[in-house]
């Protein structure tokens, strides 16, 4: 009989560990679940916010494209420059317009940037080289790398856009800089976006001047591999 009560104790305790075991991994799975669906339903969220944000801006480049070709006022720094800050004032995001010429040279900036001639040239700033050149034969807008910018005081993140005459030739490139904490405050900080062009950082939590050299190097390979 003390064999058989032992053998029984032993036996409920087997019986009751599985049964806390199935509990606790059904529990896990049910919150890890809950969680992938959240995780899910904010990224959806936050693509749909970051997309909005970008096609908004590339519609804003067009308009400027267009009021600076009508009757050449591209050739006049200051109608150019009124037209600038006319929509800067308008489009709080924008930390700044510009008109660059073919070669990288500033031609125009809207009036916070004063000195036009302390501003580097968009084809020798490693930060701007590639995307500017990139720019230049296409049809549609395109996103640089995010940097920050010392004269503006902010994380921004370029976009450019070439302006093109009758026949279709760039005469000059249109671009802006997106204020990253003023364009994508709604996006949570624990939110990173990188480029899948060679997966340098847009956007991380960290978005001041504290540690700004994460924006400076491309992800580690292993980590995207991981993601």
């Amino acid at each position: 009989l003390k064999k058989n009560i032992w053998s029984l104790f032993y036996f409920l305790i087997i019986i009751g560990l599985a049964i806390l075991i199935t509990s606790i991994y059904s529990t896990s799975k049910h919150i890890e679940n809950e969680y992938i669906q959240k995780q899910k339903a904010l990224l959806k969220t936050s693509s749909a916010a970051i997309y909005s944000t970008f096609i908004q801006q590339e519609m804003l480049l067009d308009i400027l494209g267009e009021q600076l070709t009508q009757n050449e006022n591209y050739k006049s720094l200051d109608k150019s420059r009124k037209i600038l800050d006319n929509l800067l004032i308008l489009d709080s995001p924008i930390a700044a317009f510009g008109l660059a010429k073919t070669n990288g040279e500033l031609y125009v900036t809207s009036s916070n940037l004063k000195d036009i001639k302390k501003l580097p040239n968009l084809l020798e700033k490693k930060e701007t080289k590639e995307s500017f050149k990139y720019a230049l034969d296409k049809d549609y807008m395109v996103v640089g790398r995010t940097y920050y910018h010392k004269v503006l005081e902010s994380l921004v993140i370029p976009i450019r856009k070439a302006i093109k005459d009758k026949s279709g030739s760039t005469i000059a490139v249109m671009t802006a800089g997106i204020n990253v904490n003023k364009a994508f405050n709604t996006i949570p900080k624990s939110t990173l976006i990188f480029r899948e062009l060679d997966y340098y950082n847009q956007i991380t939590e960290i978005r001041d001047d504290s540690k700004l050299e994460v924006y400076n190097f491309p992800i580690p390979k292993e980590n995207i591999e991981l993601i």
